[in-house]
């Protein structure tokens, strides 16, 4: 996610037909990423298949190819500039992850033997 910083330098000098026109586009895209396949992870072996040959470079789905840009943030919260620099001010450099990915990591913990 965008530090509020960040998210200013990006929008700050695009007059409002443009801005308007790219998050239009954003949106539009919002509704494409939701058919993409789920991140893979750090998976080494299938890093190794990839960097083999093995696999294609579209096998291995990281965070960092999923980077929502300023304007799908504006799209998402749909509620102005003002509501997005709220977002970024909250939650700026950090990783989104989603409720099942995080209920998967308490149970391992949780099944995890202590010590």
């Amino acid at each position: 996610m965008l530090t509020e910083r960040e998210f200013l330098d990006s929008i700050a000098y695009l007059s409002r037909p443009v801005r308007a026109r790219r998050i239009r586009e954003a949106a539009a895209e919002l509704l494409a990423m939701r058919s993409l396949p789920p991140l893979t992870g750090d998976d080494a072996l299938l890093a190794m298949k990839v960097a083999f040959g093995l696999l294609p470079a579209t096998a291995l789905i990281l965070p960092e190819h999923r980077m929502l840009s300023p304007f799908h943030l504006l799209a998402i919260t749909a509620r102005g500039a003002p509501m997005a620099r709220a977002v970024c001010r909250a939650v700026g450099r950090f990783w989104l992850r989603s409720v099942e990915a995080l209920q998967r990591e308490q149970g391992a913990t949780a099944a995890a033997p202590t010590v």
